[in-house]
């Protein structure tokens, strides 16, 4: 069970201890109702080994190191299940116990050959398959930057389990603890006791006039509509639980969560917001009009955007800087607060974590930018 910050508790509910209603809790304090059985290891960084001067696809050697170490120690101390991603298991081989969470087993093949089917059915159905997988998994690792902490929120559809944030080289605002001390700390996760700071996340709904169908996306940090490769502005409605409220020309804008205040909305002229602040950031990119200015949303507004009919291209969409996709004339998207929010393993406190993951953020934006600065080679 979970007991909220009053100390009412909140019981668990499926058997990836999702919690319900936790949308407006934003601080709990977390502890099993059972042993945890199931990690999911996601890995994400920006370095790359590089083959022949060429930037690969392959990890760095310190990152398939550290996704190495922590994937033995799950399995040989904790006894753990441990699930990661194809691309992670093909990297690690030598791992029999890995298990992978989107690609087919060839005993599933022969069982289940492939038929004819349309790309997005496929999609779709690779999709519902690797949520079955996904199903059983009690608590997530998010090893490299912040950036994991989105790629592991995105492979679940509905409820998140907790996921505990691991850096690999510098700390960032989500990741604040290094791998190095990665062995007590999932000791302390592994017996409970530990705080949940909730991250809210978009619930996107696209809907397509073309097919007529509707896509659910889910965001942790932002939806960022621009004008794409067209050189003329973004004509696009805004509409607030249904009502107008004001014609978007420019260059875009961006829906962001506290989350991803820091990110590209901050860039863009947005506030940066703590987490625990229940709202929507309504950001826009290089505005036409002085009427469009950040604008902060309470959680239960819902924003619907559509092309004026007088638009002269598409507009493109994305979601979490993934599934870049257009917003032809008659689609729609319409992005809320989704009930369901991303809790992320807190061992300090969530206003402390975020307080100082800012404070070494910003810091190291500016050592690097000095740093760049007096490489400078004189003119």
């Amino acid at each position: 069970k979970g007991a909220g910050v009053g100390g009412q508790e909140i019981a668990f509910v499926g058997v990836n201890k999702a919690v319900e209603n936790r949308a407006t809790i934003n601080l709990m304090l977390m502890r099993w109702e059972d042993a945890p059985r199931t990690v999911l290891v996601v890995e994400k960084s920006d370095k790359m080994s590089r083959e022949g001067g060429v930037d690969g696809a392959r990890m760095s050697n310190r990152a398939v190191m550290a996704l190495e170490g922590l994937c033995r120690h799950c399995y040989e101390a904790l006894h753990l299940i441990v699930i990661v991603e194809a691309r992670l298991r093909r990297e690690l081989p030598h791992l029999a116990f890995l298990r992978s969470c989107d690609e087919d087993s060839e005993e599933e093949e022969e069982e289940h050959p492939r038929k004819a089917q349309s790309a997005e059915d496929r999609a779709r159905k690779a999709r519902l398959d690797m949520q079955r997988r996904l199903s059983g998994v009690d608590f997530c690792i998010a090893l490299g930057h912040d950036g994991a902490c989105v790629a592991a929120a995105a492979l679940f559809d509905g409820a998140v389990p907790p996921i505990l944030p691991l850096t690999i080289d510098a700390e960032g605002i989500l990741s604040r603890i290094s791998f190095t001390e990665a062995k007590p700390t999932l000791a302390k996760v592994v017996e409970g006791g530990f705080h949940l700071g909730m991250r809210a996340r978009l619930c996107c709904k696209l809907f397509s006039a073309k097919t007529g169908r509707t896509h659910i996306i889910y965001a942790l940090n932002d939806v960022v509509l621009d004008r794409g490769p067209s050189p003329f502005l973004t004509s696009v409605e805004c509409f607030c639980n249904d009502r107008l409220v004001t014609l978007v020309q420019g260059d875009g804008l961006i829906l962001a969560t506290p989350t991803g205040s820091t990110a590209y909305s901050q860039a863009a002229g947005g506030s940066m917001v703590h987490p625990s602040v229940p709202c929507i950031l309504f950001t826009p990119l290089n505005p036409h009009s002085l009427s469009f200015r950040p604008i902060v949303l309470p959680v239960s507004v819902r924003v619907k955007l559509q092309l004026t009919k007088g638009a002269r291209s598409p507009a493109w969409v994305s979601f979490d800087g993934r599934q870049r996709q257009p917003l032809d004339q008659g689609d729609t998207l319409t992005v809320n607060i989704s009930q369901w929010p991303v809790p992320v393993i807190s061992l300090v406190g969530a206003t402390d974590d975020w307080l100082e993951g800012c404070n070494a953020f910003l810091s190291r934006m500016v050592t690097e930018y000095v740093t760049r600065l007096r490489l400078r080679p004189a003119l």
